[in-house]
């Protein structure tokens, strides 16, 4: 038999096989997560669909078309939620808090996150948030969270002090 038939079989498994380890890993980190939030009485909205843009080389981790979130009464908790074939992998944790402490020691990965633009009824009642990722390079990040219901965008009303503050 000719080897040159199982290589790529071979290679496909390998990438199958690291993708599944490291979902495995992202899901624990979200599960660690979500029993932290769910402690807090974390508000928490399943599958939320959301377009995102990302410009700039540390973009790579802010592409995702669900996301899953929890609010609680001083913070916003994103969890980007990826999908290649039949594995989920989430992202870690986007947090818009004025209590960055609190969250950044609870939450496995969590990324602290400053507003640069946010408008809470942007186009068709959608919320939109624009960060910047600082670095050598800076990447500008855009969401738009679609779906979200009035009652809920009033509990984040908190978020517009947020664009203001210093995180450190």
């Amino acid at each position: 038999m000719n080897i040159a038939i199982f290589q790529p079989l071979i290679f496909l498994g390998a990438i199958l096989l690291f993708l599944y380890f490291q979902s495995k890993s992202s899901n624990k980190n979200y599960a660690v997560s979500a029993a932290v939030l769910a402690e807090l009485n974390a508000l928490h909205l399943q599958n939320v669909k959301c377009e995102t843009f990302s410009s700039g080389m540390k973009g790579r981790g802010y592409y995702f078309s669900r996301c899953e979130l929890f609010i609680t009464k001083d913070a916003l908790v994103i969890f980007g939620k990826q999908k290649m074939f039949w594995i989920n992998k989430f992202t870690d944790p986007l947090v818009f808090t004025t209590r960055a402490q609190e969250y950044f020691f609870k939450l496995p990965g969590a990324k602290l996150i400053q507003p640069k633009n946010l408008n809470l009824n942007s186009f068709g009642g959608d919320i939109y948030i624009e960060f910047v990722v600082p670095g050598f390079i800076n990447t500008n990040v855009e969401f738009r969270l679609i779906g979200i219901s009035d009652e809920v965008k009033a509990q984040l009303e908190f978020l517009n002090g947020l664009k203001n503050l210093r995180l450190g």
